[in-house]
Parts: structure tokens; sequence; C-alpha cells
């Protein structure tokens, strides 16, 4: 733990402190530590520093707080993670709203390459839950980070369908990772921790007030290169995440759904307006982000320490032409003609190679 983390998270705890002053009296004084050592009239040349908050601040009431708070961190293996970190999410820098300090836990990276929102109702249909599912099978291919609000629905939909597929995916809480919400959902939050993680700007003993969830909402639209409405009434959570994306400049997808029905009436809305994307799978995320598939990389990369020496050799060579024909082929190796045409068929029949016009052949992923 940062030899200031003690006093970053009693600067947190301060009443009136919020992001933004958090951030300004930290830079002025150089640490946490300082703010508290500060004079009354070293505090009050800060712009937006009354004599209320003087007072919380020399009082120091917060420290013991925090005190408790760094002592279940260091038990549980909490993180607290403070904007000055070299690690701290380069999604979040020098955004509106994004936290100066924060809890984690697990073992995502938050610094990803990828990442992707995938929200929606609560009460989804039958629809709404398959075409998380499918989704999440399409994304394994881009292999993005899944963030989501470990909420009732699609929510929870998401993050087990990112597990079993083998995708990380971090839950933003609105509550302290001691009072995981819904409790009903405990058991899939713990099974996050071993690929993925949680998340939330609360100390471990916050219970899930409801003024909690619409920063917790922009903490998903924040952490996502794009949000992904899934099924949602005209109102609700996942329309004002996809709201915040939006005033982010984040793209926006929804999948669409009858005019007529309820569940859907938030995503149609969404798609009619003009920034917002029409998905009908994870080619259409893939689109809308210019991603390149990996699939091609990762499969050929199993497959190959599962191939035969000889089928190696194969893959390889055609791998390097992109196509070969079967004479070329046969020089480059300087096999015979009947036992390279033997392991092509046997190959082909594998779903390895595909045999083209002119007996030519090319890799099949």
């Amino acid at each position: 733990m940062h030899p200031d983390t003690l006093h970053r998270v009693a600067l947190s705890r301060v009443p009136g402190v919020g992001p933004i002053l958090g951030r300004a009296l930290y830079t002025h004084f150089g640490n946490a530590e300082a703010v508290f050592q500060a004079s009354p009239k070293e505090l009050k040349a800060l712009e937006g520093v009354g004599d209320g908050l003087v007072r919380q601040i020399i009082g120091a009431q917060t420290l013991r707080e925090a005190e408790g708070i760094c002592r279940f961190a260091e038990r549980h293996l909490i993180r607290i993670r403070h904007f000055s970190d070299v690690d701290y999410p380069g999604r979040f820098a020098r955004r509106p709203g994004a936290p100066a300090l924060f809890y984690s836990k697990g073992v995502a990276d938050l610094n990803v390459p990828r990442s992707v929102a995938v929200i929606g109702t609560r009460k989804p249909s039958a629809r709404g839950l398959q075409q998380t599912e499918l989704l999440l099978s399409g994304l394994r291919d881009y292999g993005p980070t899944i963030f989501s609000g470990l909420a009732y629905g699609i929510d929870i939909c998401a993050h087990r369908e990112a597990m079993r597929v083998g995708l990380p995916t971090v839950g933003v809480l609105g509550s302290g990772l001691n009072q995981i919400y819904p409790s009903s959902h405990r058991n899939t939050a713990h099974q996050m921790l071993e690929n993925g993680g949680l998340l939330t700007t609360y100390p471990h003993f916050t219970g899930p007030e409801r003024e909690h969830f619409p920063a917790r909402n922009r903490l998903v639209a924040l952490l996502s290169d794009v949000v992904i409405v899934i099924e949602s009434e005209e109102k609700g959570g996942s329309i004002i995440t996809a709201n915040m994306a939006l005033e982010l400049g984040k793209p926006v997808g929804a999948f669409p759904g009858r005019f007529d029905d309820p569940k859907s009436a938030g995503c149609n809305r969404l798609i009619r307006r003009v920034n917002g994307h029409l998905i009908e799978g994870a080619s259409d995320v893939a689109a809308i982000l210019g991603w390149q598939s990996s699939k091609v990389g990762n499969r050929q990369g199993s497959l190959f320490t599962q191939l035969s020496e000889p089928e190696q050799l194969i893959v390889s060579e055609i791998a390097e032409a992109e196509e070969l024909a079967l004479d070329e082929l046969g020089r480059k190796l300087s096999w015979p003609s009947g036992q390279l045409a033997s392991r092509l068929l046997s190959m082909e029949c594998k779903g390895l190679i595909k045999v083209l016009p002119g007996h030519r052949y090319r890799l099949a992923y």
C-alpha cells in the first residue's frame, strides 16, 4: 500500500470534497497528507474551500474512518487506486465524473486495449437473454473486457456468459465490496475475481443506496469503448448509461425489437437517434470500433501446437504464401507426391485446409 494511501482515503471521505476538489487539493499540496497538515489560511487559498470545509479537514475525523478502511482492504486484498497512480485507468483520465480514488478487487487489467459495456433491463425477455449470449459468444473472437453493473437481468447474464466464453468481466458496483448487491449474485461476483474483477468508489461497508447508481452507471460508460444496450424500456438505468456515454463521445449501440414491445422501446429510440448504432451481433460492434478479429491468430496458435510435425510444415508454408498450388507445395517440402496428397486429404478432412480450383490450397482459419 502506498505511504500516502491512508490520507488519500481520508481526503476522499471528507464531506464536500468531491473528485474535482479532491484532485485540486492533492495537486496543490503535493500529496494527501500535506492537505491535512495545511493551515486554515493555506486551505482557504484554494477556490471552493470555505470555513466549513476547513473545519472538516482540520478536525481529521475521516482519518480514523480511513484507518478501518485501509485495514479491511489489506485483509481482503482490495486495491485502493488513486488518480496519481501509474496504473490509474487511462479511460478515466481528464474525464468529467472520473473518481479521484476507487476500490477494486480481482485480476482485471483496467487499461486493456478493448472494452465493451453490455447492459439492459433487469427483467429481460427470453429473446433478450439469447441476444446477450450470442453477442458475448461472438465477442470472444475480439477479446474485449466486458463491463456491466452486476444487476439482475441483462447485466448478470453478460457477466456469466463472458466467464463461460473466457472473456474477462468486471462488475461496477453501487455499493462497497463487502456489500455485494444483489446478494443473490455474490457467488458470481466471487467467480469473476478469477479472470476479471469488481470495482467501486465506495468503502467496503457502504450499502446499495438509490443515489449511488447514477454514478455507478457513469463509471461503466467511462470504462468502455462502446456501450451496447441489449433490451431496455424507454426509461431506466440502461438508457441513462447510454446517454452518459453519448455525452462522453462514446459510441452507443442497441439491439432492435418490435415497435410494440415495451422492453425494446428504449433500444428502438436509441437507434432512431443519429448517433445510435443498430446492433445485430458482435461483428457490428467490431465495425463501429474498427476492430480486427483475433480469431485467426488465436486459433492458428492453439491449433499449431496440436498438429503433427508434417502438418505443421504444411501449415507454415501455406500461411506464408496465403495459398499454394499442389506442385509448388511439393517443391517447397521435397516430399513424394503420393505422401503429400495423402497428408493434404487428411488435413482437409480435419478442417485445417481448403481446396481451391486448380489444386490450390489455403488455410481454413
